[in-house]
């Protein structure tokens, strides 16, 4: 099995599926107990601060008490995870993208479809992989299927529905992520003034053969192949990953120099895109023709393949 490639993949291929999608997730922290309404007021287009605005709205007018916690709401995504997405088994489409030779997939997802498409009968209550982390998700690996000879890992780089605490919602949450992220990265091996930074050590004793211990470690070894994932500037925390790798590389010569891929639709001008060709990132676009996603994913799917190859 090829060791040195990476999948990241987001919401795209459960929204495919006909599973919910973040509007809609943000949608499960609303309805008030006496009128069954949902989080009112006027939304935001950005989800962290979508996160933070119906928080506040909750709180309105509390002088020194919460009324409502943000573990609460993330319970009630827990909630509304479990009612929508539970009943989605994986489709062939997403069994493809999950069974390709990699060792490891990163999910910004919640739920644990992917696991279902490696191992169908994959139970979370029954998975054997823990985490001291609560609310952060930089070593949050789970291995759906750990009898096979080369387990595959997947890892929830914005939490898990089974930890609500861990899940990534809030401009508050983002940030501390990042800098949990950051100070993993950078801080001495040892704790140590005298230590080289820990992705130092950890890029001169790394071999073929090595089990990392976090995800953000991935990005500067492995190639990583992005699918169904948005990445707006919203990502802070992949966003400084990215620019963080691309100063790494050029300040150490020596450093692997791997691939990022970006799979997009064709014909986006967003801002983030005039960015990726700065940051050594590799966007790659596909037809979306007359809305058919599906052939949009498979196109991905082989071109995946290809390079997987």
């Amino acid at each position: 099995m090829e060791k040195k490639n990476v999948l990241l993949l987001g919401n795209g291929l459960n929204r495919l599926a006909g599973a919910v999608d973040w509007a809609g997730l943000m949608n499960c922290l609303g309805p008030d107990k006496d009128q069954g309404q949902g989080p009112g007021g006027q939304s935001l287009s950005s989800w962290p601060l979508e996160f933070e605005r119906i928080y506040g709205e909750k709180n309105k007018g509390q002088a020194d008490k919460e009324a409502v916690t943000k573990y609460q709401l993330k319970q009630y995504i827990q909630a509304g995870l479990q009612k929508i997405l539970a009943p989605v088994c994986a489709w062939p489409l997403q069994s493809e993208f999950a069974n390709l030779p990699v060792k490891h997939i990163l999910t910004t997802n919640y739920d644990y479809n992917l696991e279902k498409a490696v191992n169908p009968q994959f139970r979370r209550e029954k998975s054997p992989d823990k985490t001291k982390e609560k609310l952060f998700s930089l070593y949050r690996r789970i291995r759906p299927d750990p009898s096979r000879e080369a387990p595959k890992a997947v890892w929830h780089i914005h939490g898990e529905a089974e930890a609500p605490e861990s899940i990534c919602l809030g401009f508050e949450h983002y940030c501390a992520q990042l800098a949990a992220m950051r100070n993993l990265l950078t801080k001495p091996f040892e704790e140590r003034d005298d230590e080289p930074p820990y992705l130092n050590r950890f890029l001169a004793v790394a071999g073929d053969d090595y089990e990392p211990e976090s995800w953000p470690t991935l990005f500067f070894t492995h190639n990583v192949f992005i699918v169904g994932l948005d990445l707006s500037f919203m990502e802070t925390d992949l966003w400084w990953l990215l620019a963080y790798r691309r100063q790494y590389q050029l300040r150490h010569p020596q450093a692997p120099r791997n691939k990022i891929v970006y799979f997009h639709p064709s014909g986006e001008a967003r801002e983030e895109m005039k960015l990726m060709p700065a940051l050594e990132v590799s966007p790659q676009a596909f037809e979306v023709g007359n809305g058919d996603w599906k052939a949009f994913y498979s196109r991905v799917l082989e071109s995946v393949s290809k390079k997987l190859g």
